[in-house]
């Protein structure tokens, strides 16, 4: 029995899984390091909109490209922002924390005082630990000038509040200290987009970028103007920006051939709205992505930076982001951690039900080539047979000893979890569960009347 249910769910998962293979061809030209093999992505690509809701958009007719990308990949339903206005929720993406800052302020070259609405922030931010870990990061930001002028930083850093449809507090990497003071980081805050024009913009930039491993980063950043990020202009706007964009990062080189993820989120809602209730439109497209899949778990800012940190083994920044949830039921199981495209405790489970199986088998068959110990109105009882008890008795033993091991896998691996997950999000489980009683009583019935025939 046990080995049939485990060859009916095992074979069930095997089939779910392969649809969700995100292997790919290796690069020809790869980072000096990648990520852990057994993360669930090599690059991702942060793209934060602006000032809206989470109901303002879900459902909403004036975003209809958000909505489809969020029901054909994966969304959040209660992922909050942190804090109000937008520059503390954008600190809290990149250092876990809002450094006490409460309001919106140029950034600077001069040190400020803890707690005070900082400009210049000298706290280890995920750049450290992106670059501690060997691997590479790149912020874009639409209309970023292409020099600094008169608004330099010690490392060329563009300090200017504004620029064209650019905002400074939109742009949380020229508030670390350790950023603006180096020039090798700050040649990795660029534009976007090779021209300023009318948005939506190109993003050409980016786009070019992603066309090849030699020039992807592992950590990509994206702050539309305010126009594209809906801050300035309507929600039809930003919608269709990302419409025009959002299909040409998933169709580029990295997407279709890496371990890429795309997460599109929204710094704040409205200021009448405070954390942890402040929810944000919070979408996660890409190839390691689940498809038609949402959740209702608490997450926040925080569990993005904790996500990343984990997958990609960095040390967490703050309390904040080490003790929140990680997101990692969004993503697909990998196959580097199935055996034959079963989750370790399913292939086992297999393995030894079929050797039982054919145990019993043999057992069976000895019994019924030879006369029953035991006989109730001429008929043979199975159960005076010392050879057909061991084999229950050890069958329900091994039965219970995996079904313990399954649930205590689904309590402590994330990703057993989502391995089953995926069937209860999609009443597979619940077919699964139906043919396994249906064909255990189908075999019952069988053992039953072979046992049962006249000797």
């Amino acid at each position: 029995m046990f080995f049939i249910c485990s060859i009916l769910l095992g074979t069930a998962l095997e089939a779910k899984i392969g649809s969700l293979s995100v292997d790919g061809d290796g690069p020809s030209m790869i980072p000096a390091m990648l990520p852990p093999a057994s993360s669930h992505f090599d690059y991702v690509l942060i793209i934060v909109m602006e000032n809206h809701a989470f109901g303002n958009i879900n459902g909403n007719s004036s975003a209809p490209f958000l909505n489809q990308l969020a029901d054909s990949n994966s969304l959040a339903t209660s992922y909050t922002a942190i804090s109000h206005p937008s520059l503390p929720n954008y600190l809290t993406l990149t250092g876990a924390s809002t450094f006490g800052v409460a309001a919106g302020c140029s950034p600077t070259s001069r040190p400020c005082n803890p707690g005070a609405s900082c400009c210049s922030i000298p706290a280890p931010n995920i750049v450290d630990r992106i670059e501690s870990a060997g691997l590479t990061w790149k912020a874009y930001m639409e209309d970023y000038p292409a020099t600094c002028g008169s608004s330099c930083s010690v490392g060329n850093c563009f300090l200017g509040s504004s620029n064209s449809g650019y905002a400074a507090t939109h742009n949380p990497f020229v508030y670390y200290s350790d950023i603006i003071s180096s020039s090798p980081r700050c040649s990795r805050i660029v534009s976007a987009n090779s021209m300023i024009r009318n948005s939506p913009q190109t993003d050409d930039t980016l786009l070019a970028d992603l066309g090849s491993t030699s020039t992807a980063s592992n950590f990509m950043w994206l702050s539309p103007d305010l126009c594209d990020s809906m801050h300035s202009c309507s929600i039809s706007s930003g919608d269709n920006f990302v419409h025009k964009l959002v299909p040409q990062i998933l169709n580029s080189y990295i997407f279709k051939t890496q371990k890429a993820l795309l997460f599109i989120t929204f710094d704040e809602g409205p200021l009448s709205v405070s954390y942890p209730s402040d929810y944000v439109f919070t979408v996660l497209a890409g190839p390691v992505v689940r498809t038609n899949y949402r959740s209702s778990e608490q997450y926040s800012h925080y569990s993005l930076l904790n996500t990343i940190e984990t997958e990609w083994g960095l040390q967490n920044l703050t309390p904040n982001d080490d003790g929140t949830s990680t997101m990692q039921e969004f993503f697909n199981v990998p196959t580097s951690l199935t055996i034959l495209g079963l989750e370790p405790p399913l292939f086992f489970g297999v393995t030894i039900s079929t050797m039982l199986a054919a145990v019993g088998g043999v057992v069976i068959g000895y019994g019924r080539r030879r006369p029953s110990p035991g006989a109730t109105n001429g008929r043979p009882s199975p159960w005076k047979s010392s050879g057909v008890i061991a084999v229950v008795m050890v069958e329900t033993i091994l039965v219970a000893f995996f079904s313990f091991w399954v649930i205590e896998e689904y309590l402590n691996n994330a990703y057993f979890q989502i391995y089953l997950n995926q069937f209860t999000n999609s009443n597979g489980l619940a077919i699964a569960v139906a043919m396994v009683v249906a064909a255990s009583g189908c075999v019952a019935a069988l053992v039953r009347s072979r046992f049962t025939r006249r000797s």
